[in-house]
């Protein structure tokens, strides 16, 4: 397998108050022609969430979204998906979202 190093500081930067988050791919309003992808991972952050913060709902379609939680625990409320209460250190969400 090829490989291929992302420095962070090369990285796609946002800070929304409540989400601090980096992106190795382009994603939202960060776009690197040279960076879409790798096979076929298309999103890859590194995001610091604030607590009392947290998206909107909104869809996603044909993905695997995996949440790996680092330190001080984050809060689930509801998605359009399922309801969560929380997860703890060095749990891991999967989440599979068919396609519509």
């Amino acid at each position: 397998m090829k490989t291929i190093l992302h420095r962070a500081n090369t990285r796609g930067h946002a800070n929304r108050g409540w989400l601090d988050t980096w992106h190795t791919f382009s994603f939202a309003n960060y776009h690197d022609p040279e960076r879409m992808h790798f096979g076929m991972l298309r999103v890859l952050n590194d995001d610091l969430i604030a607590g009392g913060g947290g998206f909107d709902l909104h869809p996603h379609d044909n993905m695997e979204i995996a949440t790996i939680v680092l330190e001080d625990g984050l809060g689930i409320t509801e998605t359009s998906i399922f309801s969560l209460k929380a997860l703890e250190d060095s749990e891991i969400l999967l989440i599979e979202v068919p396609l519509r």
